[in-house]
């Protein structure tokens, strides 16, 4: 693919379109794998400027000296009512995409709007949040958009019904938590209704029970749903697998999955997870069950504040059963400049080495 020249080119498109000085940022990542040598470099590349009425922005995301991605976008406001517009050229899926949004607030109420278009195909959404605790909480109808991901559901460049949502909210008293219910319809008809409250009070010391009550066009559910809490004790957390009979509403027991700990010794901060049992619960990167961290704040260029941690990662082999150590630093090495080296060391002998940056001119200029 051609070398990259479009950050240039960028660059001098929006010096002219912004009328403040154009602010540069860019993030990457340079990353080794021993003992094969593998290397894979990762690069975006960002350039806004802002101007009275908003702003204007392109990115470029490059990944091997090839080039993945280029976003522009542009926001405004007028009259109280906020506009974006964002066009995307995807150079893996050799496709673009436009996207323009609006949003409207009036009080409590705030109003959303995005029109979505590509290559054959089109979108739009509708939202209506109100935000000052009514019963009405959320309004939203899509044209062929799909209500899980936000994005364009079908290439068709007609706008289908795709689906229309309902939530309402009621606080309850008595420390009953809050009542919600949401209706959802496709284009199909009816798809489902979700009525959920809790959590309630205490039944016993630390258990409070959730109800939830779905009604769906081909079968209905209501579970009950418990929960316990003991507390932190000592800066352990005990976290808890109650088992809970769904049939028959019946608590038979409960299972100590893990044990959280978290403190602070002076300026080193603590944090461990230790799974009791790993088939039923996975809080660490598989293959281990463990972890021991320390974080601790490093001083930088510029009064910056970085911080440097080490993770120790447990199994079943190794000396004290640690089978794996991660390092990692945040650090300030210039004005602006943000240094992230990172080693993930295996007993195996095999390991990942990274070192990655952000850089943000505004925050460079600001120190000067």
């Amino acid at each position: 693919m051609r070398r990259i020249r479009a950050p240039i080119a960028l660059v001098a498109i929006l010096a002219i379109a912004g009328t403040a000085a154009p602010v540069i940022t860019s993030e990457g990542e340079l990353r080794a794998d021993l003992p094969s040598g593998a290397i894979a470099c990762e690069v975006s590349f960002a350039v806004s400027c802002d101007g009275a009425l908003g702003g204007v922005a392109a990115r470029t995301e490059l990944a091997a000296r090839a080039l993945e991605r280029v976003t522009f976008t542009a926001d405004a406001v007028w009259e109280g009512i906020e506009f974006a517009a964002e066009i995307d050229f995807d150079a893996v899926r050799t496709c673009s995409r436009l996207r323009i949004a609006t949003s409207a607030t009036t009080g409590p109420v705030v109003v959303n709007a995005a029109f979505l278009a590509e290559p054959g195909a089109v979108a739009f959404g509708l939202e209506l949040r109100i935000q000052d605790g009514t019963p009405l909480e959320e309004v939203a109808i899509g044209w062929n958009l799909n209500a899980a991901s936000g994005e364009i559901q079908t290439a068709t460049c007609g706008l289908p019904f795709s689906f229309a949502r309902v939530a309402l909210r009621l606080p309850l008293s008595c420390e009953w938590g809050t009542l919600r219910a949401t209706s959802e319809w496709t284009a199909d008809g009816f798809d489902q209704l979700a009525v959920s409250f809790g959590p309630t009070p205490e039944v016993l010391p630390g258990l409070r029970f959730s109800v939830d009550l779905t009604c769906a066009v081909e079968e209905k559910v209501v579970q009950l749903e418990p929960s316990l809490s003991l507390g932190t004790r000592f800066c352990v957390t005990p976290l808890l697998l109650l088992d809970w009979d769904q049939a028959d509403a019946r608590l038979d027991g409960a299972m100590v999955l893990a044990l959280d700990l978290g403190c602070k010794i002076g300026a080193v901060r603590v944090r461990g997870i230790v799974e009791l049992s790993p088939g039923e619960v996975s809080l660490v990167a598989d293959p281990y069950c463990g972890l021991l961290g320390l974080i601790w704040p490093v001083a930088g260029c510029c009064e910056e504040k970085g911080q440097a941690s080490v993770a120790f990662f447990l199994g079943d082999d190794g000396l004290f059963d640690i089978e794996a150590v991660a390092l990692e630093a945040e650090i300030a090495l210039l004005p602006g400049l943000m240094l992230n080296p990172k080693a993930f060391l295996r007993i195996d002998g095999t390991a990942e080495l990274s070192l990655g940056w952000t850089y943000d001119s505004s925050r460079a200029t600001a120190s000067d």
